[in-house]
């Protein structure tokens, strides 16, 4: 089986692992999309239904429904209005995550700063990277996640990063600066019902 996503040329075909899922009455096989496409936001899917054409299914999101997709200029000002996230990087076999505090410079890439070590070791060896900052309340949650690729910044373009507001939170040496160069970001916000909060006793 095989099917056709765009990459950054025209489509080419490539095998496809296909997940059979179904009712009574109905049968739909999935194929995997990589996020690495250009023009891409994201990973999806590719669904047939008996017979239908290839499509590349949305999420189907209604006035009704408790998630609600944040628009991308939404997403970029909440990334600029926080400033603490979680990076998450490949350590040769293994997948790491780790909190961090950030910027974003003019040019929407995000700048944060790394002592050496694993983090340092596994982005120079694999730049494919995610990064997520999220906000919650009592009502609602918001969540942006960014995926892109990671690069250490050296000369004129590590020192032009002295102007934004970043600067380490633990007081400890970081002197290598890492960007974020962005190829796709989304965004959602979930409507919150959390019953366990209405189900603590009252106190006198």
């Amino acid at each position: 089986m095989t099917w056709a996503s765009r990459g950054s040329g025209p489509y080419r075909t490539t095998p496809a692992t296909t997940a059979r899922t179904g009712t009574d009455d109905n049968i739909t096989t999935q194929y995997p999309v990589s996020n690495r496409g250009a023009g891409c936001a994201g990973a999806g899917w590719v669904t047939r239904v008996r017979g239908e054409k290839f499509a590349r299914k949305e999420e189907s999101m209604s006035e009704s429904s408790p998630v609600h997709e944040i628009p991308e200029e939404d997403c970029w000002a909440m990334l600029h209005a926080e400033e603490f996230g979680r990076l998450a990087f490949h350590l040769l076999d293994e997948v790491h995550i780790t909190p961090l505090n950030y910027a974003v410079d003019a040019h929407r890439k995000i700048i944060f700063r790394t002592a050496e070590g694993s983090k340092l070791l596994g982005l120079t060896i694999n730049d494919d990277v995610a990064f997520e900052i999220d906000t919650f309340g009592e009502h609602e949650a918001r969540s942006v996640i960014v995926r892109g690729r990671a690069r250490q910044l050296e000369g004129a373009e590590a020192d032009a990063t002295d102007q934004l507001p970043l600067r380490p939170w633990v007081n400890t040496a970081k002197f290598n600066v890492i960007a974020i160069e962005v190829d796709s970001i989304t965004g959602r916000r979930f409507e919150l019902t959390r019953p366990w909060l209405h189900m603590r006793p009252e106190h006198d």
